[in-house]
């Protein structure tokens, strides 16, 4: 009997947002895939409170941003060697302003891996729901 790959992946992080080049804030963080959104990860950031921000996430920018800087517009990322283990900084905008925050590299690596496993890259056309979504989008 085979057994089925979860249709999920979710790893929690400790996030780090950077207020200045010395001094930031930790707060954890939700990394999510699902191979019903086979195209994204969602980063829920888990900032106080009750308070959530989730960022939507291309999955093919994620393993360019573990290398080398990458993204444009609203998200940008790139490898940072700042801390004592290696990050990958997000650098994402908004028209009021912008944010800077560092995942650690090794869980994000995993995260990639593991979604690689739920939906292999090249075949996310093969999970989407199309008639569900258009049937969401007319219902509005």
């Amino acid at each position: 009997m085979q057994e089925c790959a979860p249709v999920t992946v979710t790893h929690r992080v400790d996030a780090r947002l950077l207020l200045s080049e010395t001094c930031d804030v930790s707060f954890p963080t939700l990394l999510h895939y699902s191979a019903m959104d086979p195209y994204a990860v969602t980063a829920t950031f888990l900032v106080g409170h009750g308070f959530e921000v989730a960022w939507v996430l291309a999955r093919d920018l994620l393993p360019d941003g573990l290398h080398r800087e990458t993204g444009d517009g609203d998200v940008v990322l790139r490898p940072s060697t700042r801390a004592a283990a290696p990050e990958v900084e997000l650098m994402l905008s908004v028209r009021d302003g912008h944010a800077r925050v560092t995942l650690p590299a090794e869980t994000l690596a995993a995260l990639l891996r593991a979604s690689h496993h739920v939906v292999p890259p090249g075949t996310e056309s093969q999970h989407l729901d199309l008639d569900t979504a258009i049937m969401r989008l007319l219902s509005y």
